[in-house]
């Protein structure tokens, strides 16, 4: 009996860590000619810039710049391993989007680089962009530096535009080894009961 409750406890223990998984974000700065134009909100393990950044013709501009760099931190006992980045906005006639990010582990000394992706947009059909950025380490704190960089210079005799609405990063979460191996351990105790 003390031996089904252990394993029930064990069970339920690591699977609580990593449902209540936590992302703490500091240090939000947004810069670029386009700054004015975007807000941000955090979720449990999420940070949304909303924008109305819109560049082209009839615009005040026709092209412009939105740079971003936060903090993440993940509660004790937790991991990340991955970011999903997803932008959704719009193109029309020689409109484009450029999105630059890296992520540094601030764990590690000169925080290296542990994921890095650039991309240009010049499709209304590839938007909405959802890219997973993994890790090439798991880190429990990191800085992300993001630059868009909206483009619709060329004058087309198509109504030339490019804008960006939303931009989402959702940091996917695991447990810490220590919780990991208890819910190995509990499963394992309760494979071993049954056998």
């Amino acid at each position: 009996m003390m031996r089904k409750f252990f394993v029930a406890a064990t069970v339920a223990a690591a699977a609580a860590a990593s449902a209540n998984a936590q992302i703490t974000f500091s240090n939000v700065t947004i810069g670029g000619s386009l700054a004015g134009t975007v807000s941000f909100a955090t979720g449990p393990t999420d940070i949304d810039f909303t924008s109305t950044a819109i560049v082209g013709d009839a615009m005040a501009a026709r092209s412009g710049d939105i740079a971003i760099e936060y903090i993440a931190q993940a509660d004790a006992g937790l991991f990340s391993d991955q970011i999903v980045l997803s932008l959704l906005g719009a193109l029309q006639g020689s409109g484009q989007i450029t999105i630059l990010e890296q992520v540094f582990d601030l764990t590690q000394v000169g925080e290296p680089i542990i994921a890095n992706f650039m991309t240009t947009i010049t499709d209304n059909a590839d938007l909405p962009l959802d890219e997973t950025l993994v890790f090439s380490t798991t880190s429990e704190r990191v800085r992300v530096n993001k630059r868009i960089l909206l483009d619709a210079t060329t004058d087309t005799p198509a109504f030339d535009l490019a804008s960006v609405a939303l931009i989402e990063q959702n940091f996917g979460v695991m447990p810490e080894p220590a919780s990991a191996a208890l819910l190995a351990i509990g499963v394992l105790l309760g494979m071993r009961r049954r056998a």
